[in-house]
């Protein structure tokens, strides 16, 4: 679905924030396969690359789903490479459930759930550092933010571009606006920044 046409229109048109979801599922192409995903980690990454030359500063976020039948801890290691090579501004990670009905239900070599459980706070932990990155790397730019709700009586919260979370000083009337911002800094996972 991402056409070269969406990205020239991303680049060139200002309403257009800059933000892709790719749902990745798996870093291994063994397991994509077995998940018969219509696409491996050869053709994700030339997608990303096309991605980021048309957009330079886009954030990627995606879903990745651990423990997988038959994932094995080699392929989930190819898993963790392949997220840090992807530089994802997120990941929303999700331990493998089964879906009564579903082909993988019924797969043998089901990963035990304490597996999943430890693969998935290590991925938490990659995707923790990669959010950082992300957020060190918009530090002194001017963003434009939509404002969405207080945070308290003297401070506001919104979105910018990236999809990222910026917190000014400011009162309830920004809310439903969208205003310039400094970004100054860096509080836990989200931007800090000053009306511009």
């Amino acid at each position: 679905e991402v056409e070269p046409r969406l990205l020239q229109l991303m680049a060139e048109e200002s309403r257009l924030q800059r933000h892709l979801h790719l749902p990745l599922q798996s870093g291994c192409d063994k397991i994509l396969r077995a998940m018969h995903r219509p696409y491996d980690t050869k053709r994700f990454t030339e997608l990303v690359n096309e991605i980021r030359a048309q957009v330079p500063d886009v954030a990627i976020t995606t879903d990745v789903i651990v423990g997988f039948p038959g994932e094995t801890e080699e392929d989930f290691a190819t898993t963790l490479e392949f997220a840090k090579q992807c530089g994802f501004a997120k990941m929303h990670i999700f331990p493998y459930s089964k879906r009564k009905g579903t082909p993988a239900a019924e797969m043998k070599e089901q990963v035990d759930e304490a597996v999943k459980s430890e693969r998935a706070a290590r991925l938490a932990k990659v995707d923790e550092e990669l959010h950082q990155q992300m957020l060190q790397s918009t530090v002194g730019k001017v963003e434009e933010v939509l404002f969405e709700q207080p945070v308290d009586d003297e401070h506001m919260e919104g979105l910018c571009g990236p999809y990222l979370r910026v917190v000014v000083p400011g009162t309830a009337e920004l809310a439903n606006t969208i205003a310039k911002v400094k970004i100054t800094g860096i509080k836990e996972d989200f931007l800090l920044g000053e009306l511009n």
